[in-house]
């Protein structure tokens, strides 16, 4: 019965009735987080940004802009091809988070434009049409009978407001980006089923929500096994070897060495006479091995990554620059939501540190493939290999080795953060 009392809610014949008394916040400081008891955890804000209460409107915003204009046309959109057509330049799949997601930058915290899936998930409440304040808007029972309230605003295009109040024409930005359409997905409050075919230009209202918190680290006794939801079930460590908390550098070890040292050039590495023409063969995959520091230094079943791991972590995982506890770091968003954090520690030269604060690296446990005297790696500035006797920071893995699951073209990156510069 519920069933079908939904159903008949969700397209049209849901009761217009005044909702004056409907109380959905705890008092007049908006806006506020509302847990309507979703499966997700996250929690809804209870008004638009721009707006001063749970039925006002609010502001317009072109998907990606941050600021409100007095018309919304293709021609003054500011992600535009230089062809014309209304394609963003440089987004991903998801811009919540970043410089391009309006609710982030004007409410800061933990807000964020909802992804496609979050507004999906409000499938799961009852959806009614309520008049507060003589403002017509969908109102969405979770199923914690918790409420929120989103107004029938209609949509901003040229100069005009068109729609106001209407059912069904009303939408809201998501932050989630088709790549294959090259369209963003919006989403109505009333339907809630995403579309993909509204110009990005067109102002539409914002939703804010703050997602559930990810724990990646359970305490601060690290290491820990983070599982990121990779198609491989590759774990990854939360910290590099020689490191006590996530953001630390950690130790700097020439491939194959198990030892820090004061100077990384050839006649100071172990595995050759000397120079670089004279490397010594030490295997092509060093995982689980004698050579292995990962796995001298921390035992049981930890390794250092295969080049594959490292694939699959870049191309799984979403990717932003951030900074924690005062460290550059790229974090790393895997499919289940949990994140790991890799510090722009650099890479040892001779007897120099350098690249700090930019450049993130790691060694994988394998060779170059054709050379004998370099092996690879990650490297946020885009090379792959590097000479042996480089000193890198290791991550170590728990896990087989995993072979990417689709070869992209490039990662899952998103928006990058004011001042810094795009990873890969």
């Amino acid at each position: 019965m519920e069933k079908l009392l939904f159903i008949l809610l969700l397209f049209g014949l849901g009761l217009h009735a005044n909702a004056q008394s409907v109380n959905l916040c705890p008092d007049n400081n908006h806006p506020h987080m509302i847990d309507l008891g979703l499966p997700s955890g996250t929690k809804w804000a209870c008004c638009n940004v721009g707006a001063s209460r749970p039925e006002r409107y609010g502001s317009y915003y072109a998907w990606g802009e941050t600021e409100e204009k007095d018309t919304y046309l293709s021609s003054n959109y500011a992600y535009k091809k230089s062809h014309g057509k209304e394609i963003l330049r440089d987004f991903f799949d998801d811009i919540a988070g970043t410089e391009y997601d309006v609710a982030h930058v004007k409410w800061g915290g933990s807000w964020r434009m909802p992804t496609k899936k979050q507004c999906m998930e409000l499938g799961k409440c009852v959806m009614s049409i309520e008049t507060i304040n003589n403002i017509k808007g969908a109102l969405l029972t979770g199923p914690n009978n918790n409420k929120i309230f989103i107004p029938l605003a209609g949509t901003f295009a040229d100069s005009q407001i068109y729609a106001k109040g209407v059912k069904g024409k009303t939408f809201m930005w998501t932050s989630t980006y088709d790549i294959k359409e090259n369209w963003p997905f919006y989403i109505s409050p009333t339907f809630l089923v995403p579309g993909i075919k509204i110009a990005p230009s067109i102002g539409l209202i914002i939703r804010p929500v703050s997602p559930a918190k990810t724990i990646s680290c359970p305490d601060n006794n690290h290491p820990h096994m983070i599982d990121l939801g990779l198609p491989s079930g590759t774990k990854w460590a939360c910290c590099n070897v020689g490191a006590s908390k996530p953001e630390g550098y950690g130790g700097y070890y020439a491939w194959g060495e198990t030892n820090v040292k004061k100077v990384y050039d050839w006649s100071t590495y172990k595995h050759c006479d000397g120079s670089k023409s004279n490397c010594h063969d030490i295997g092509d995959d060093i995982a689980g091995t004698e050579y292995d520091v990962a796995h001298v230094k921390w035992g049981a079943n930890w390794h250092m990554p295969s080049y594959d791991q490292i694939v699959e972590l870049k191309y799984e995982c979403r990717i932003e620059l951030v900074v924690l506890n005062n460290i550059n770091c790229y974090k790393f968003t895997g499919p289940n939501g949990v994140s790991i954090y890799f510090p722009a520690a650099g890479i040892r030269e001779d007897a120099k540190l350098n690249e700090v604060g930019a450049n993130a690296c790691i060694w994988s446990s394998e060779l170059e493939e054709g050379s004998d005297n370099m092996a690879s790696g990650y490297n946020t500035k885009s090379s792959r290999s590097f000479y042996r006797n480089s000193g890198l920071p290791i991550r170590p893995v728990v896990g087989s080795k995993a072979k990417p699951k689709v070869q992209q073209d490039e990662p899952k990156r998103v928006g990058t953060p004011v001042g810094a510069f795009m990873p890969f």
